[in-house]
């Protein structure tokens, strides 16, 4: 049997939530395990809609109206993202449900450590599915681009 970790977010289901965090009972026997989240209506693949029917996921801020200096208002399109794009609405949406459960990842023993281990731990692996990564290939999260980059120049050796 499994017991939805988020319970004040399911809303009466019997089965967990989209991209939940689930666990066997009783919590001892296993370590915490994540749910993939079931496809939503704006994921399609090229084969199944011609381009003029795609229906692309919304970012936070998509209906955002700025004003303008006669006082109007407008829809805010944004010019200026690039390292800072907005998060899509599902990802805030997910961060929202799992947000009240953080705890360290790989540094603590108890309840909101294992369940944030076992979301970025099961991130890792779906992330090493999705870029098709070998056997023995590591996935390593960094904070940003800039990091991420100073990581790899120090990872690779020069060649003299």
């Amino acid at each position: 049997m499994t017991a939805a970790l988020l319970p004040e977010t399911t809303h009466g289901r019997t089965t967990p939530p989209r991209g939940s965090v689930t666990r066997a009972t009783p919590p001892e026997a296993t370590p915490p395990q994540v749910t993939p989240p079931r496809a939503t209506p704006h994921q399609v693949t090229p084969h199944q809609v011609t381009p003029h029917q795609v229906t692309l996921p919304r970012v936070t801020g998509a209906e955002l109206t700025v004003p303008l200096v006669d006082g109007s208002r407008v829809r805010y399109c944004d010019l200026d993202s690039a390292a800072s794009t907005p998060a899509l609405e599902s990802v805030a949406a997910h961060v929202a449900e799992v947000l009240p459960y953080y705890g360290s990842v790989h540094r603590g023993a108890g309840w909101t450590s294992r369940v944030c281990t076992s979301l970025v731990e099961n991130a890792r692996t779906d992330v090493a599915r999705f870029v098709r990564a070998r056997t023995g290939d590591c996935v390593v999260f960094t904070r940003n681009t800039t990091d991420a980059l100073a990581l790899l120049a120090r990872a690779v050796r020069a060649r003299s």
